[in-house]
């Protein structure tokens, strides 16, 4: 059994080396994962597994926020784009929007249904007011 030890081919230590150099090269980048060092080397080897992972989830996060932000800047830089225009007639800036945009399927719901509930009374104004209108008419003509 000692004359094994002794006599390892040097392909197979070679080996052992670049595996242990790769090892070592990959403890420095699930570090910066936010993995331990203790994880890393001591813990369930499946761990690296989820650290990528998560790692993956948390890029696509902020490119995610990165792009929303842009849409944001975007957006406003075109609600602002008329007072920038010496040539358009309208001067008057458009508003920037009064809630952020909807992200998840709960707020779309709920960003449609206050869309249709501010609709409803924007139409119910507009009712009253030609009621008014003609009530007025009517009332005009001695209440015919």
């Amino acid at each position: 059994m000692d004359g094994e030890l002794v006599n390892s081919s040097p392909s197979t230590l070679k080996a052992s080396l670049l595996y242990g150099d790769k090892f070592e090269e990959l403890c420095r980048y699930y570090m910066s994962m936010g993995m331990s060092f203790h994880d890393y080397w001591d813990g369930d080897n499946t761990m690296v597994k989820y650290y990528r992972k998560a790692d993956g989830l948390k890029l696509e996060r902020e490119n995610m926020l990165r792009w929303l932000q842009g849409r944001y800047v975007y957006e406003a830089i075109l609600d602002a784009s008329p007072a920038l225009n010496a040539f358009s007639k309208q001067h008057k800036p458009y508003p920037y929007r009064d809630e952020p945009i909807p992200l998840t399927e709960r707020e779309r719901e709920q960003f449609a249904e206050n869309a249709d509930r501010k609709k409803m009374e924007d139409d119910r104004e507009t009712m009253r007011s030609l009621m008014g209108i003609i009530n007025r008419k009517f009332q005009k003509k001695g209440g015919e």
